[in-house]
């Protein structure tokens, strides 16, 4: 998502008459064919509207041309169709609204419908994952020295990392792919 503009747009006659151009208000489109599309849309995308060479959310606009508000926070689409540009269907929303909506709604994959569910492979793990301190043969060399009854603080001073990554590599919380 475009990050948000906190100040308003200073819109001329020619703007908001521009604008307008922009946006198909035919019915039969959307979800429930009562959405108006913006007709620079993409591919289900964000629409971007052009003032003095700054990007706006469209529907941002539309919200502000409807209303006269212009809100520091989101503006979300009961509709949930990005192109949608009807004032009707646009409502302002905190962050933490716009995912409660979006979860309520079953558009946000959660449990065994969650990408790390649904395609395990695309998750880098252990020496793939950027974060990765150790490599497969050091973990190895760890739960190995850690069965043999070394202490975690051993093992940890040996190898760079806290006792506390000791602990659940030993737990197998983490590496839990070898």
């Amino acid at each position: 998502m475009a990050k948000i503009d906190l100040n308003p747009p200073e819109l001329s006659e020619q703007d908001i008459e521009r604008f307008w151009k922009k946006v198909d208000k035919s019915l039969g489109q959307g979800p429930k064919g009562d959405c108006w599309r913006f007709l620079q849309s993409k591919k289900q995308k964000y629409c971007t509207f052009k003032v003095k060479d700054r990007q706006f959310l469209s529907h941002r606009i539309a919200f502000f041309l409807a209303t006269g508000k212009w809100t520091a926070e989101y503006v979300c689409h009961h509709c949930d169709w990005r192109p949608c540009c009807n004032p009707s269907h646009l409502f302002p929303d905190t962050p933490l609204g716009n995912i409660t909506d979006a979860v309520r709604k079953g558009r946000m994959a959660t449990g065994i419908r969650h990408g790390r569910s649904t395609h395990p492979e695309a998750t880098p793990r252990g020496e793939q994952s950027p974060k990765a301190k150790l490599s497969t043969v050091e973990v190895l060399e760890i739960r190995q020295r850690g069965q043999l009854g070394e202490s975690q603080r051993k093992l940890a001073k040996a190898f760079g990392v806290t006792q506390a990554n000791i602990s659940i590599i030993l737990r197998r919380e983490s590496w839990n792919h070898i």
